[in-house]
């Protein structure tokens, strides 16, 4: 432990066991920033932190419960809410000695915070980083807090104030100022992946054969829950059209929650010999609490190619982990999904409506092996400008701003 250690807050409107990209990051910062001087608590929804301690998880970092129903009287009640939410975290601030608040999602908990700060005697200082619908907006598949203008009115009001805002893409940059977020309250740090856990050796014909892939079958792999925003109909559908060019050896692989209700869709299109649906992966427990699980990144480092076809993303964790695993990325030109690998420069871009364009892009992929080395080549590269240890720096840089 550090002479000089301070206390950080690491405060989530989600966590472990749950399995997103937003429990996974905090949870990679949290293992970090404790070796670079400062001690991490997590204060977590009051459900998840009653299983983690019900389960006997040993984690090097202590987790807080929020009182329970928070989010939902925030929702419902904003003015009593975010009263209570200020009676709850000026009694942590003063018992657990917090010198730095480190916020993951903009609504509710980030404005819950603002409204502390705002109203509180203390020095609170503090960071949001915003991690999707509590900021995006997509009117066209429901998705976003702020299509809700009582929401929306919350949001842009107590974003607005806020004294650093975390910026994970250029879309989300772009939000920020939709808002009016003055430039030099807003940091861009993106997401991180844990680029070391991709390093391990893995059998791939023995993955293979456990999910049911020959070979010298194609391997397409997404992953990622089964929502609107994902767009899995795309990817099912650009099996069609790869029928069509002539490839009959090639298995499209979906891995995330309720993945399995895509089967119907599967069925109609004739694709059941080529479709593999996969809900989720086994999960980090109190004896593992490494993040990806190994079990994903085998089957990562055991595909041909990542074809992620989503909509819109706050910054699409399931992309870089691709990238870190070796694989050429094929993505939809969207926001996050753009903003990774960079309008084209680190991966393929496609329509996301297309999926005859998908296909088309996959054939010229596994038809061309200097193009398949090159982009190997990008993945691996670009996956090191994501490394969870640098990104953790760049935080505690933030955190240490803050004068004594």
């Amino acid at each position: 432990m550090c002479k000089n250690e301070k206390t950080v807050g690491l405060l989530i409107s989600s966590f472990l066991p749950n399995l997103g990209g937003i429990e996974v990051g905090l949870h990679n910062i949290a293992l970090r920033v404790g070796n670079l001087g400062w001690k991490p608590i997590v204060f977590a929804p009051y459900e998840h932190a009653r299983i983690l301690k019900k389960e006997g998880w040993d984690l090097p970092y202590k987790v807080i419960a929020i009182p329970p129903k928070s989010w939902g009287t925030i929702t419902r009640m904003p003015s009593i809410g975010f009263k209570i939410m200020d009676l709850y975290l000026g009694y942590m601030q003063k018992k657990y000695n917090i010198d730095f608040w480190h916020v993951t999602m903009g609504y509710p908990m980030g404005c819950a915070m603002v409204h502390y700060a705002k109203n509180s005697k203390k020095n609170v200082q503090y960071l949001i980083r915003c991690a999707g619908e509590d900021i995006q907006k997509k009117p066209e598949i429901g998705y976003g807090f702020r299509l809700d203008p009582e929401f929306d009115r919350i949001i842009s009001y107590y974003l607005g104030q806020a004294q650093r805002l975390v910026a994970i893409t250029p879309s989300v940059y772009k939000e920020y100022k939709n808002i009016s977020v003055p430039d030099d309250k807003i940091y861009n740090i993106p997401n991180g992946v844990a680029v070391n856990r991709f390093e391990q050796d893995v059998n791939r014909n023995k993955v293979r054969k456990k999910y049911g892939v020959d070979k010298n079958d194609i391997l397409i792999l997404s992953v990622g829950r089964n929502h609107p925003k994902k767009n899995y109909e795309t990817l099912i559908r650009s099996g069609v059209h790869l029928k069509e060019y002539n490839l009959h050896n090639f298995k499209i692989v979906c891995i995330g929650n309720n993945c399995s209700k895509l089967a119907d869709q599967v069925s109609k299109l004739e694709l059941s010999n080529h479709v593999i649906l996969i809900d989720g992966m086994s999960k980090p427990n109190k004896s593992n609490i490494l993040l990806p699980v190994d079990e994903l990144i085998e089957i990562y480092k055991s595909a041909d190619i990542f074809a992620f076809p989503s909509i819109i993303e706050t910054f699409g964790i399931a992309i870089v982990e691709a990238m870190a695993a070796g694989l050429p990325v094929i993505v939809g030109d969207s926001e996050g999904c753009r903003d990774i690998v960079e309008h084209g420069k680190w991966g393929m871009m496609f329509n996301p409506n297309c999926p005859k364009e998908l296909a088309k892009k996959i054939i010229n992929v596994i038809s061309d092996t200097k193009l398949q080395d090159s982009m190997i080549k990008k993945s691996y590269k670009r996956a090191q400008d994501f490394s969870w240890d640098n990104i953790a720096q760049k935080y505690v840089d933030i955190y240490e701003e803050v004068k004594p």
